[in-house]
């Protein structure tokens, strides 16, 4: 009885050191993980603006990483969300490093759906929250977040009409416009003015 109450002690104390073991390992592991993000980019596209930040990920621990998912999401001065953008990477070895892009995409056709149309005409500032959650040796997962903001700028800015002029002659309208690009992308498009004539039905 003695010798089997002397055993489970002994394997109870070999369990705990190796969960000890175990979680240095891991806590070690952790803090020598190397994490960076390089200087965003913008890019113009079809739908609005993408921002590509350079993710570069160092796994010098003892254990590989699976499940990485990089969460961004962007909202405005009072908290709408402009964008949420993932990058999912399944695996990385230990030793290893990768390097992807994770781009966040903004759409101008949202700013009408969402009423943010205020941010084509002003400058403003947007909140970029970031979430991390990963796992180590296919067991333990960690989160993280951060929280940064960045400067929007409007690509209609301080967007003005001039002092129209009507030609009876040729039966034409000639309405000046202003604007200035504060954006990082070229603006193209057609605008397009309507014009009723008083008695038209209300």
């Amino acid at each position: 009885m003695r010798q089997a109450i002397r055993a489970l002690g002994w394997a109870t104390t070999a369990l705990w050191v190796f969960v000890l073991i175990f979680m240095g390992t891991i806590f070690y592991s952790l803090a020598n993980l190397g994490v960076g993000i390089g200087q965003s980019r913008a890019f113009p596209s079809n739908k609005g603006l993408t921002i590509s930040l350079p993710l570069l990920i160092n796994n010098t621990g003892y254990y590989d990483i699976s499940e990485l998912n990089l969460t961004t999401c962007v909202t405005d001065c009072n908290g709408t969300l402009v964008s949420a953008s993932t990058t999912y990477v399944p695996s990385i070895s230990r030793g290893s490093s990768i390097e992807q892009a994770h781009n966040i995409s903004i759409s101008l056709n949202d700013f009408v759906t969402k009423n943010l149309t205020y941010l084509l005409f002003n400058d403003s500032v947007l909140n970029v929250d970031t979430f991390i959650i990963l796992k180590f040796a296919q067991t333990i997962y960690f989160q993280t977040s951060t929280n940064t903001t960045m400067p929007w700028g409007a690509p209609l800015y301080n967007f003005s009409v001039k002092e129209i002029s009507c030609n009876l002659t040729n039966r034409t309208l000639t309405v000046p416009i202003g604007f200035e690009n504060h954006s990082p992308f070229d603006i193209n498009g057609t605008i397009r003015l309507d014009v009723y004539d008083d008695k038209m039905s209300k």
